[in-house]
């Protein structure tokens, strides 16, 4: 079922609209495909055995970002028993517990050689995936946004600064020293990459850092943060 669909040197859908063999309603299928292979193997309550969906072009966030969660950490339900070389039953227990044991390294290799395959497929659509591709670019450009608004807010600081250290010395002359100061908070302003007081994940300053402290431990700032 899996190999087709993740060969770098064959197309297996056309497009990335809904339609039919477009790629969202191919992998939708195979992985729909996958989760019933798997359910044929399961042991527990099916009833309460079900795999997220991987969703259509237009799925909210949360859909896709479900099915990229679980399947990037797929496990297999398969067993694997029909690899067994060796038949324990009517042995003594040793030599049952050392067959049971060769038997277990066929199996749990098999196992890793699916858990590997599906991953790789999942890492394989989700490289093409327009949905991934139009959120992290999202991403990006707020975090350009935001790397813009703290250049801006450190050079408005600067400013400020500077316009006090000319007032100052416009009053009381010569000030030395607190020009060596100013230069030592430039210096400090001009190392850091973000605004202490500023939070990046909810696009928001505050005025000092006992605001900002009890600010990241909102659940409006986790959840941003997530």
């Amino acid at each position: 079922l899996l190999f087709p669909y993740r060969t770098l040197f064959r197309s297996c859908y056309e497009g990335f609209g809904d339609e039919e063999g477009s790629f969202y309603e191919t992998y939708q299928e195979v992985f729909k495909t996958l989760e019933e292979e798997d359910k044929s193997f399961y042991d527990g309550d099916l009833s309460q055995f079900s795999y997220p969906v991987f969703g259509r072009s237009d799925s909210p966030t949360e859909v896709w970002q479900e099915f990229y969660n679980f399947f990037s950490a797929y496990v297999t339900t398969r067993s694997y028993s029909w690899l067994d070389k060796y038949d324990v039953r009517g042995e003594n227990r040793r030599i049952a517990r050392l067959a049971e044991k060769e038997n277990k390294k066929f199996r749990d290799a098999a196992k890793k050689e699916r858990n590997e395959l599906v991953r790789s497929l999942v890492k394989f659509v989700r490289k093409r995936d327009r949905r991934v591709q139009a959120f992290n670019k999202e991403l990006a450009d707020k975090a350009a946004m935001n790397a813009q608004k703290t250049a801006e807010m450190r050079q408005r600081h600067l400013e400020e600064r500077r316009q006090l250290l000319k007032e100052a010395e416009e009053n009381f002359g010569d000030l030395g020293e607190m020009e060596n100061e100013l230069q030592k908070l430039e210096d400090e302003l001009d190392a850091n990459e973000e605004d202490e007081l500023f939070c990046v994940a909810c696009d928001k300053e505050f005025k000092n850092a006992k605001a900002l402290e009890k600010h990241r431990k909102t659940k409006k700032h986790i959840e941003n943060v997530e």
